[in-house]
């Protein structure tokens, strides 16, 4: 089964937040909004810039979900995580694009900047999960993804 990149995206927001996707501008939406509102807004306003291998790979990405470790039980879910990072790293003349790939039963999530001129950066290794639950990341403090979970990308967390 093939899904087209405009059902993707669509998918993508509605497996992540149960919200409709909304307004298509690139400016970052408020931080007051509540974690679902927000998270819609992300996808909405950069879905585009999260690029999937195939359809396992999307799939097996909106049901991956980190565990924040918290009292309140609650869980990171990595296609929100995706998110948060491309647009805390976007600016006009240059923004963060994710690609997201499947190899055997791990998902491998590369960055890379484009520039404004449509030239790249190579992709680099940011993180793996496999479907055991490990989730590892490359160049980026596990810290950093777990202060996540406490709104450091804005309020991007679901309770369980």
């Amino acid at each position: 089964m093939r899904i087209n990149s405009a059902v993707r995206l669509a998918l993508f927001a509605a497996t992540l937040l149960a919200l409709p996707v909304g307004a298509n501008e690139l400016k970052p939406p408020s931080r007051a909004l509540p974690n679902a509102e927000y998270a819609a807004a992300l996808v909405a306003t950069y879905g585009k810039r999260v690029h999937f291998a195939d359809d396992e790979s999307y799939l097996r990405t909106v049901a991956f979900k980190i565990d924040c470790r918290a009292q309140d039980g609650r869980v990171l879910p990595l296609g929100t995580l995706l998110l948060a990072r491309v647009a805390d790293s976007s600016q006009d003349a240059v923004w963060l694009e994710s690609y997201v790939v499947l190899r055997g039963d791990e998902l491998r999530v590369y960055d890379y900047l484009v520039r404004k001129d449509g030239s790249a950066t190579q992709p680099t290794l940011r993180f793996e999960a496999n479907r055991w639950g490990e989730f590892r990341a490359h160049g980026v403090r596990v810290e950093a993804v777990l202060n996540s979970c406490f709104g450091s990308y804005g309020p991007i967390w679901r309770a369980r």
